[in-house]
């Protein structure tokens, strides 16, 4: 379906064809948009939460030879690196925890600045209580964690920088979605996203789905309500918007800066729980 305008500035009026934007032109765009922003989360939290964690391990281990020979939360010991272990850290450090941020950065990403540094202080303040939190028994292994805790929000930090890289990379490279075997993959892609994804973030943010004693709930609301505003945008998209509306933009800065503030706040508050 097309629109159909005369062309008052033509000597002879003529017919311009202005094309609708529909559900089948830029529904292919969204699934390709959240693609990308999944797949970018998932190879970031392999590469730096996964193999970046074993090397802070490895540091950790270094500074505090008098651990060596104890037992972590998980039941390893101290000091001994084995192939389970690695297995285990690169797939639940790494794997699990890139699909975990995968929702949260595909619904903050149109409301904030791509900047690598930017997007790194976000990952510390809304997911550094990934890695530091006071449920964490393994802290009080530890004498004076302090360096410790730099480490690990370090790698967070490196974290959303690798992650807002290679999207942008990605988003460079991989096809556009004007095929029938893309949209099929995309949608694939995004599939698995709704699937499994959602119950992460419920026992990630939310009390009494996981074991911690300290959740950080607004942190969660905040970003459910981000990813409301993202999706009230994508509906625009399909209805023919370019871009989003001022209310659209005001909420989703606000709400995107309102869940890195609550995550700040609650991240400050395990730090002085473990010290």
């Amino acid at each position: 379906m097309a629109e159909v305008h005369p062309d008052n500035g033509a000597k002879d009026t003529q017919a311009v064809v202005v094309p609708r934007r529909g559900i089948r032109d830029v529904g292919p765009q969204i699934l390709r948009d959240i693609s990308v922003g999944g797949l970018a989360s998932l190879i970031a939290g392999t590469l730096v939460l996964g193999l970046g964690g074993r090397l802070v391990m490895f540091l950790s281990r270094l500074l505090h030879p008098e651990a060596i020979g104890r037992f972590t939360e998980n039941g390893n010991e101290v000091g001994v690196f084995t192939v389970e272990g690695t297995v285990g850290l690169l797939l639940f450090g790494g794997v699990a925890s890139g699909l975990i941020a995968a929702p949260v950065w595909v619904t903050m990403k149109p409301w904030i600045p791509r900047r690598w540094a930017v997007v790194g202080l976000g990952a510390v303040a809304i997911g550094g209580f990934q890695l530091v939190s006071s449920d964490n028994r393994d802290f009080d292994i530890l004498e004076g964690p302090a360096l410790d805790i730099v480490l690990l929000l370090s790698l967070v930090f490196v974290f959303g920088a690798v992650l807002s890289a290679l999207d942008h990379r990605l988003d460079g490279r991989l096809p556009r979605a004007d095929r029938a075997g893309s949209v099929v993959a995309y949608g694939l892609i995004t599939a698995v996203g709704l699937v499994f994804v959602p119950l992460g973030l419920l026992v990630q943010f939310m009390p009494g789905f996981g074991e911690r004693a300290y959740a950080p709930t607004w942190t969660g609301v905040f970003v459910c309500a981000t990813a409301v505003v993202t999706i009230w945008w994508w509906a625009d998209r399909v209805r023919g918007k370019i871009e989003p509306s001022l209310v659209q933009r005001r909420l989703g800065v606000g709400l995107a800066a309102s869940a890195a503030f609550a995550g700040l706040i609650h991240l400050t508050l395990e730090i002085t729980r473990i010290l």
